[in-house]
């Protein structure tokens, strides 16, 4: 029961990320926790884009991918004064997108740690066309969701959650790892691959060029 003049802490806004009862590894990009409790705003803002806490609407089967959030991350950063966002109309693309987004990261055998995060492997990119370097560097960083594979064997650097004895690995979700993404018939065709790079190294290098004035 409330004590009488003293207002009842709002509930913690249930959008949940991990499942109950598993801890994630940094594999899960900008995860590291919950540090507290969410503003509302925040929440608003993802039910805004129908996430919830037992929905996630996307607009790639089975990629988690919402352009409508994204969308609104890219103009908050386009309010600030010290990067350049390069502004693309979503309306004016075609429904399947084009396969230049959908570049694959393959691990090299230079990759020997078992533990290194996916966004730090030195990796070579596959795609179904080519294109122009500019095209393709445009689309660099987006694609290491796309294909997850082990290095020597080991799935650690890339499954998002703790493996434990209580807590094991899904098998069968490791096995279709890579086939579970609905995408268009020959999105998938590795025909070209470029010359293989650190995907941190790519990272470090776009922030280079969108950083527009020193703070």
């Amino acid at each position: 029961m409330p004590i009488a003049g003293i207002q009842p802490q709002p509930p913690l806004p249930n959008i949940r990320l991990v499942p109950a009862g598993r801890v994630a590894t940094k594999n899960i990009v900008g995860y590291y926790g919950q540090s507290g409790q969410r503003k509302k705003e925040i929440a608003i803002l993802l039910n805004s884009f129908n996430i919830k806490a037992t929905t996630f609407e996307q607009n790639v089967a089975r990629t988690r991918l919402n352009i409508m959030l994204m969308q609104n991350i890219s103009d908050y950063f386009s309010t600030l004064g010290t990067l350049k966002v390069e502004r693309v109309k979503h309306s004016a693309l075609c429904a399947d997108g084009d396969s230049t987004q959908l570049i694959k990261h393959v691990p090299t055998e230079e990759n020997v740690t078992l533990q290194s995060k996916w966004t730090h492997l030195i990796v070579g990119p596959y795609m179904s066309n080519t294109e122009t370097l500019a095209t393709i560097g445009a689309s660099y960083l987006v694609a290491f969701q796309l294909q997850k594979e082990p290095i020597t064997g080991n799935h650690a650097n890339w499954y998002p959650l703790v493996t434990t004895q209580q807590n094991p690995a899904n098998p069968e979700w490791i096995a279709n790892r890579n086939d579970r993404r609905e995408l268009p018939d020959g999105f998938c065709a590795n025909r070209f691959c470029g010359i293989s790079d650190s995907l941190k190294n790519r990272a470090n290098a776009l922030v280079r060029r969108l950083i527009k004035a020193q703070m």
